[in-house]
C-alpha cells in the first residue's frame, strides 16, 4: 500500500510537468528515503518537511516553499496530526494559488471533513488543488492487494471573499501497482477541456470594479453615471472611461458574474497611490475598467493584459500668420545665380536689338515711327520676360530670329517660374517650424491647457528640462496661472479662430470634436507638438490576481472576433484626416505687400523723373 501511494504521488506530478516537489508529511525516515530515491531517478528536485515538528508561527512560505522555479508541486498528507494546523496556515497565507500545484491525500476519504475545512478557504479560481482519496471497496473486500485505486477531485473557488462557493468535481480514477500507475477511467468531462475551460463561468461572485469618470462630479447619482457610461452621445466626452466600461461589460457577460462599481475622479495621486490605480494595487478593487499607462513603477504591482489604444497629449495650433512682409516667396523659385544670368541675358538682348534697329534705319531705310533707344529696347526685353508683346518688329531676318529666340527663352522661364510659385503658395499648406515642446516654450505663442488630472500630475512631476521650461514660461509666468486651464470646447474653438493660439489636449476624444468644428482646410493647417511621448493604454490587473489568465484569454477572444476593434474604432481616435485637395491657401498682405510697395516706388520714381525733365526743359528754355 505504501509503495502504491508513492507511485501515485510521482505519477500525479509527472503528469503535471512538475520538476520540483515539497513533501509535507509525517512518514517514517525509511519511507522518505525510498520516495527520495524514486524522485531522483526521474530527476525531480525534492524537499521533505515533517509537519509534526515545524514552527507554525514562522513565515511558512519563506521557510518551506520559497523557490525560484516557475512552478512547484506540493504534497500534503491530511492524515497527520498537525495537518489541520498546516491547512489553516496555508489558508491564512493564501498559498492556494497558481504558483503551487497542490496534492492533498486523505486515506480516510472523509469528504464531509474536507468540505468543512475548505468551505471558507482562500482558494483562487486559478488554484491547482487536487484532493485524492482511496476508492471505497465493496464490503471492505480487496480483489488484489498489489493494486490500489485512487480517486482524484478538482477543487477550486471562484473567489471566497467575493461570495464564491467551494467547487469539487470528481475527475478520474488512477490505478497503481508496485511499479507504475495509469488512468483507469474518467469520471467526468473535465479532461476534455483545459483548466480555464472548466472555470470560465463565475456566476456566484460579485467583482469589485473601479471606474474613472472625469467629466461628472462624484456626487452624481449612480444610475446617472451608469447611463452616461453606456450612452453613445457626445463621444468626445470621457471616451477612454466609456470605452473601458464597454469592454468591462463584455467581460461581465463572458464571466457571467455580477459587478459592484466604485467611481473615482482620477487615476491616481501619483503613479501607484490614490484613485482607481490605488484601489487596484491595494486589492480594494479586482478590476479597473478604465485603461491606463504602464510605467516602471506600476509594473511592480500590476500586469498589462490588453492594449486598448494610444495615449497622446498634444499641443495644437494653427500656423500663425506673421504680420512681417515675406516678399521672398516671389524670389524663391530661382537661386540668385539664375536671376543674375537671366538679367544679363535681357541686357545683352536689349543691346543687340538696339544695335539691330540702328543698322536697319541706316542701311535698309526701314520705316519706323521713331528710332528706338537703348532704354526702349531694354523695356522691350523686359516686357518679353513679363510675357508682353512689342509694337515694333525688326525688318531683317536676323532681327526677327533674335526676337523669336528672346520670346522662346522668356516663355520657358516665365512658365517655369509661375508653376513653381503657384505650387509654393497654393500646393501645400505652410507649417510652423515649432516641432518640440522646448521650441514651443521659447516661442511667443499663447498657451492654454485642458483641466485634466493627468495633465496636472505630469506637469508637476516631470523633471524633463523642456517640460520645466514650458511650465515656467507658459504657466507660472502668467499673471493668473489658473486662467490657462480652460474647457476643451472653448480651447478648440479659439484654436480655430485665432491662428497662433496653442491648446493642450488628449487626442482620443479631441480629434472627433475637431473634425466636427473645423473645415477641411483648417484641419490641414493644424500643427501638433507632443506634450509627452506617445504611449499605449492597457487593461491591467494586479500581478497576484487570480483572474489574470481568465481575463487574458477573454481579451484574446474579443480581439479575434473583432468586437474589441469595433468599440476601439468608435471611442479612440489617434489620427486626423487631412485631404490636401481641400486646402485653401489665402495669400495675405504679408506676401503681396512687397509687390504693391514696388509698384508704388516705381510710380514715385516716374513722377520724380517727370518733374526733373520738366524742370530741365523750363531751365533750358
Amino acid at each position: 500500500m505504501e509503495l502504491m501511494l508513492l507511485n501515485f504521488i510521482l505519477h500525479h506530478f509527472l503528469s503535471a510537468n512538475i520538476n520540483s516537489i515539497v513533501v509535507l508529511n509525517c512518514w517514517s525516515a525509511q519511507t522518505q528515503c525510498d520516495f527520495s530515491k524514486m524522485l531522483n531517478e526521474h530527476s525531480l528536485y525534492s524537499r521533505f518537511v515533517n509537519i509534526e515538528s515545524i514552527d507554525m508561527s514562522a513565515d511558512f512560505e519563506y521557510r518551506y516553499l520559497l523557490h525560484n522555479r516557475p512552478g512547484m508541486g506540493a504534497y500534503l498528507d491530511m492524515n497527520c496530526k498537525s495537518s489541520e494546523q498546516v491547512l489553516s496556515t496555508l489558508n491564512r497565507s493564501r498559498l492556494y494559488n497558481a504558483h503551487y500545484n497542490w496534492l492533498l491525500y486523505d486515506r480516510t476519504a472523509d469528504l464531509n471533513n474536507f468540505r468543512r475545512l475548505f468551505a471558507d478557504a482562500n482558494l483562487d479560481v486559478d488554484a491547482e488543488l487536487t484532493y485524492a482519496v482511496l476508492k471505497p471497496t465493496l464490503f471492505g473486500l480487496v480483489s488484489d492487494v498489489n493494486i490500489t485505486t485512487f480517486v482524484k477531485y478538482d477543487v477550486y473557488n471562484n473567489g471566497y471573499n467575493l461570495g464564491g462557493k467551494l467547487n469539487m468535481t470528481v475527475d478520474r480514477e488512477v490505478e497503481c501497482n508496485v511499479t507504475s500507475c495509469y488512468i483507469k477511467r474518467y469520471l467526468s468531462q473535465l479532461h476534455t477541456r483545459s483548466k480555464y475551460g472548466n472555470r470560465d463561468k463565475l456566476h456566484d461572485i460579485t467583482m469589485r470594479v473601479s471606474v474613472v469618470i472625469t467629466q461628472l462630479p462624484l456626487t452624481t447619482p449612480v444610475p446617472m453615471m451608469l447611463d452616461f457610461l453606456i450612452s453613445e452621445n457626445n463621444s468626445d466626452v470621457d471616451p477612454i472611461s466609456r470605452f473601458g466600461y464597454r469592454i468591462m461589460l463584455i467581460f461581465k457577460d463572458l464571466f457571467g458574474c455580477k459587478m459592484r462599481y466604485t467611481f473615482r475622479s482620477h487615476w491616481g495621486i501619483n503613479e501607484t497611490y490614490g484613485g482607481s490605480i490605488g484601489d487596484l494595487i491595494s486589492c480594494e478593487a479586482d478590476f479597473l475598467s478604465t485603461p491606463f499607462l504602464s510605467t516602471a513603477a506600476r509594473v511592480k504591482y500590476v500586469s498589462p493584459l490588453l492594449e486598448t489604444g494610444g495615449f497622446s497629449s498634444i499641443c495644437i495650433f494653427r500656423t500663425p500668420r506673421s504680420s512681417s512682409m515675406k516678399g521672398e516667396a516671389f524670389v524663391q523659385p530661382f537661386d540668385g545665380s539664375v536671376w543674375l544670368v537671366f538679367v544679363i541675358l535681357l541686357i545683352v538682348v536689349a543691346i543687340f536689338l538696339w544695335y539691330t534697329f540702328i543698322l536697319e534705319m541706316r542701311n535698309f531705310r526701314t520705316y519706323l515711327p521713331y528710332t528706338p533707344s537703348l532704354l526702349s529696347t531694354g523695356l522691350l526685353a523686359f516686357g518679353s520676360a513679363c510675357y508682353q508683346g512689342s509694337h515694333i518688329v525688326p525688318s531683317s531676318v536676323g532681327g526677327r530670329l533674335a526676337y523669336l529666340s528672346l520670346y522662346l527663352a522668356t516663355f520657358i522661364v516665365y512658365n517655369y517660374y509661375t508653376s513653381i510659385l503657384l505650387s509654393t503658395l497654393l500646393g501645400t499648406p505652410p507649417k510652423s517650424d515649432i516641432k518640440t515642446l522646448g521650441q514651443l516654450a521659447d516661442s511667443s505663442l499663447t498657451v492654454s491647457l485642458e483641466p485634466l488630472p493627468y495633465n496636472y500630475v505630469y506637469l508637476n512631476a516631470s523633471q524633463l528640462p523642456d517640460v520645466r521650461r514650458f511650465v515656467s514660461r507658459k504657466i507660472e509666468s502668467r499673471k493668473n496661472p489658473q486662467k490657462v486651464w480652460i474647457p476643451v470646447k472653448e480651447g478648440v474653438l479659439r484654436v480655430r479662430d485665432e491662428p497662433g493660439f496653442v491648446y493642450v489636449l488628449e487626442t482620443s476624444y479631441a480629434y472627433p470634436f475637431l473634425e466636427r468644428n473645423f473645415l477641411p482646410h483648417q484641419i490641414c493647417d493644424l500643427n501638433e507638438v507632443n506634450l509627452r511621448p506617445d504611449k499605449s493604454l492597457f487593461t491591467q490587473l494586479h500581478k497576484n490576481s487570480s483572474y489574470r489568465e481568465l481575463t487574458r484569454i477573454r481579451g484574446i477572444r474579443m480581439l479575434e472576433t473583432g468586437v474589441f476593434r469595433k468599440h476601439r474604432r468608435y471611442w479612440v481616435r489617434n489620427k486626423l484626416n487631412c485631404v490636401p485637395s481641400n486646402y485653401l491657401f489665402a495669400v495675405g498682405m504679408e506676401y503681396t505687400a512687397p509687390l504693391f510697395l514696388m509698384l508704388a516706388f516705381s510710380y514715385i520714381l516716374c513722377l520724380l523723373l517727370l518733374g526733373l525733365e520738366l524742370l530741365i526743359k523750363r531751365l533750358s528754355a
